[in-house]
């Protein structure tokens, strides 16, 4: 079993596993910036979608006004 602080552990298992760990930062730095373009994505989507339907229901009363 691999332990950062044994003494035992050899260079190339500390190196692989500096290597994992990088790796699984870059995953979740990429995670996390996805999450973030969908919320920006889902939130101007759901904003035009708003919009749209205020200017439809703006409309419609206007034309049915008069």
């Amino acid at each position: 079993m691999f332990c950062f602080y044994c003494p035992e552990t050899s260079e190339e298992e500390f190196e692989e596993s500096e290597i994992l760990l990088e790796a699984l930062h870059v995953l979740t730095a990429v995670l996390y910036v996805d999450q973030i373009a969908f919320l920006l994505v889902f939130h101007v989507a759901v904003a035009a979608f708003t919009v749209f339907v205020g200017v439809t229901f703006l409309t419609v009363g206007i034309f049915f006004s008069f």
